[in-house]
């Protein structure tokens, strides 16, 4: 009887333990799941950024063409403002 008790306490320690470590496997594999998809969603972030950023690269370089042309239009204005004064 002390036999078949213990095989019986084994066999309900290795089904827990079975148990016991399917759980463990289902959480990791929720939590890599959860991983994975905060790894996409800043892949995708990391994307967008760097499409931002292009743009106001982009952007940037156009106002300081803009600056350079007003800069250049009011020297010639300063040039022509005399010679209508002296004419």
């Amino acid at each position: 009887m002390s036999e078949l008790n213990s095989n019986y306490l084994d066999e309900k320690l290795r089904l827990t333990q079975t148990a016991i470590l399917e759980a463990v496997n289902q959480g990791f594999s929720e939590q890599y799941q959860r991983i994975s998809k905060i790894e996409e969603d800043l892949s995708a972030l990391t994307t967008s950024v760097d499409r931002f950023a292009k743009i106001f690269t982009d952007l940037n370089q156009e106002v300081i063409v803009l600056r350079q042309q007003l800069r250049d239009a009011e020297i010639k204005l300063e040039k022509l403002v005399p010679q209508n004064k002296a004419a």
